[in-house]
């Protein structure tokens, strides 16, 4: 929805999106949505036609939160959760995992990306515990 638009009617609709606590990012016209379903929990759609890109990729853990980093023809994406409390980063183009941290005491709730090094990130744990990850992740 726009809401500067008084008419009420959603601008575009995402079918299919299965979204959960923090997990909704857009970044250069790629909207990506996590969820903590069983199956397919990564899922990335054009955000001008509101289509679905590619089959949803299936994730190591239920997913709370992601954040998307990169340009259009190179994008990554952040992704937290639990079972295992996990923080993973894919490779939106390619649908594989570039690196992951395990073993936190607490499912993450949230991450956020430093704006110019996409290999510092920031994640909250479910106990109140806030953890700075360093880690190598592809320029773009």
């Amino acid at each position: 929805f726009d809401i500067r638009d008084r008419s009420y009617q959603p601008q575009r609709v995402f079918g299919g999106a299965h979204v959960v606590s923090d997990a909704l990012d857009v970044k250069d016209g790629l909207l990506v949505a996590a969820s903590d379903r069983p199956r397919g929990q990564l899922q990335c759609f054009d955000l001008a036609t509101g289509k679905e890109l590619r089959p949803a990729i299936d994730c190591s853990a239920n997913l709370l939160a992601c954040r998307a980093f990169g340009r259009a023809s190179r994008m990554f994406c952040w992704v937290a959760g639990h079972k295992p409390n996990t923080l993973c980063c894919y490779d939106l183009l390619n649908e594989s995992i570039v690196t992951k941290v395990e073993g936190f005491e607490s499912a993450l709730c949230t991450v956020d990306v430093h704006p110019s090094d996409p290999g510092y990130v920031v994640a909250g744990g479910g106990d109140n515990t806030v953890y700075k990850v360093l880690s190598s992740v592809p320029k773009t």
